[in-house]
């Protein structure tokens, strides 16, 4: 039986790899083999962490989760396991954002109905640094008092994002 998808209020993880247009260019053979790793390591540690990726573009993940607990867990586990892994020449530096906000699962396709959430998951990511996980205000009160071991947050100010 099919796990239930979330929908409703939706805890979303969008993901980054920075700069890799220019990684690409520089270390093309190298980022086939990256990409792939990097790819691998994502989507054990989403699907490790009870979520879902319901869309890959390029390097781009987009995963939904049940609750924000385990978006935070799985971005943890992801940025661990990224930091572990040898990159040679191509290195491999995500950004996350993470954002819980109303969206509705599509019938049939496995996307997401919810244009501000989405939106403002995809603005929070963008804003971030590779290495960094960026939470918002919604996904932070849901996670503050149960941050997985060793997970600390850090208050980068309040900053506007595009629109």
């Amino acid at each position: 039986m099919k796990a239930q998808l979330p929908s409703g209020i939706v805890t979303f993880l969008f993901t980054d790899i920075e700069n890799s247009t220019r990684l690409w260019e520089l270390h093309p053979k190298e980022m086939q083999v990256a990409n792939a790793r990097h790819n691998q390591i994502l989507r054990a540690a989403i699907e490790a962490n009870h979520g879902y990726v319901f869309q890959v573009v390029g390097d781009a993940f987009y995963a939904a989760f049940h609750s924000a607990g385990d978006a935070v867990r799985a971005a943890a586990k992801c940025q661990l396991d990224l930091n572990a892994e040898e990159w040679k020449n191509a290195l491999i530096k995500v950004r996350m954002g993470i954002h819980t906000g109303e969206a509705e699962l599509e019938a049939g396709n496995g996307s997401y109905n919810g244009f501000i959430t989405l939106s403002r998951t995809q603005r929070l990511m963008s804003a971030g640094c590779g290495g960094q996980v960026l939470l918002s205000f919604a996904a932070q009160d849901l996670i503050y008092r149960d941050l997985p071991r060793g997970v600390t947050l850090k208050d980068m100010g309040t900053r506007r994002l595009k629109n």
